[in-house]
This record gives C-alpha cells, sequence and structure tokens, in this order.
C-alpha cells in the first residue's frame, strides 16, 4: 500500500462531545458515565470499597475477608477478577468510610469505590 495518508478533513471533529456518545481515546463517556456507561452516583451514597491489585500487594481473598467480615455495617463482599480485587458491601456511607480506614490500619488496603455495586 501507499502507507498512511493525513486526512484534509475530520470528519468525526466534535462527535465525542455529543451527550451520550464514546469519548475519544479516555475510555469514558462525555455525559458524566463512567467507562462502563452507567451514569455516575453522588459520592455520599457510596456503601461499597474496593481492594485492588491485590496480587501485586501480596494480599489474598481470605487474608481482607478475614478484616472486612468483622467491621461494623459488613454486609457482603465478592472478587472481582478483572481488577484483580474485591468488592466489598456496608450498611452505610459512614460504615464504609469506617472500614476504609479500620482495614487499611489493618493492611488492607481499600479506598471507597467509584459506584455501589449492585448485587
Amino acid at each position: 500500500g501507499k502507507g498512511w495518508v493525513e486526512p484534509t478533513t475530520a470528519p468525526m471533529a466534535g462527535w465525542a462531545a455529543e451527550a451520550g456518545t464514546k469519548s475519544g481515546g479516555k475510555g469514558g463517556w462525555c455525559d458524566g458515565r463512567g467507562k462502563s456507561g452507567r451514569p455516575g452516583e453522588d459520592p455520599s451514597t457510596i456503601c461499597t470499597l474496593a481492594v485492588l491489585g491485590m496480587q501485586r500487594k501480596s494480599l489474598t481473598f481470605a487474608a481482607a475477608e478475614a478484616v472486612l467480615k468483622d467491621l461494623d455495617g459488613f454486609v457482603e463482599m465478592r472478587p472481582a477478577p478483572k481488577v484483580d480485587g474485591l468488592f466489598a458491601k456496608f450498611a452505610s456511607h459512614e460504615k464504609t468510610l469506617a472500614a476504609v480506614e479500620a482495614s487499611c490500619a489493618a493492611g488492607v488496603p481499600a479506598e471507597m469505590a467509584r459506584r455501589n455495586t449492585n448485587w
């Protein structure tokens, strides 16, 4: 072939600015939705924490479970293989915030999830 030819016009210019369409290059959406396409959530309503990159941190699911299951407000937790981690649900936003602090202090590096789990 002749190789790459620089286009003279940009027919897709501005396409990412249309609400509800995927943005170019970043993997997100232009209307405030995350990578999954689900709407963002008010951070003050999040009742889920995440522990990500567990293998890199030499942390097992069982070790994290041993810490998280005894924290006040614990409801349920599930592994998340796609992110090499887990998600844990708590009874309220306040209990989740406290759980993040307590789990970090106990050696389980948790953070607030970006959205609530739907299980």
